[in-house]
């Protein structure tokens, strides 16, 4: 959080290139800056915020520590876990069949 997690403008993060090949010189991580706006109706570095100040990590742990995690057991969160949970969010807010959705577009 740019330049600070209270006060941000920006949030600078880092993205691990899915498809790693011997000797390329590309297989970096690929930094993305989202800039910060409370008052838009969505903002990924809003919500990143308050993830941050819901559940904090220490900083020591931060590089270990996966994003989405299951609460439980501090390990990532499963694809099977995330559709249960966007099943669940996207039931409650309209009436798309399940067989509609899926982890195809994550």
């Amino acid at each position: 959080f740019i330049p600070s997690l209270q006060h941000p403008q920006r949030v600078l993060i880092f993205i691990k290139r899915a498809k790693q090949r011997k000797n390329n010189p590309h297989n970096d991580l690929n930094p993305v800056v989202l800039n910060y706006d409370p008052l838009a109706k969505i903002n990924a570095a809003h919500t990143l915020q308050q993830l941050f100040i819901l559940d904090p990590i220490p900083p020591h742990l931060a590089k270990d520590t996966p994003l989405f995690r299951d609460p439980q057991s501090g390990k990532p969160i499963t694809q099977n876990q995330f559709l249960k949970c966007l099943r669940k969010c996207l039931l409650l807010v309209s009436e798309i069949p399940l067989e509609y959705i899926g982890t195809h577009s994550f």
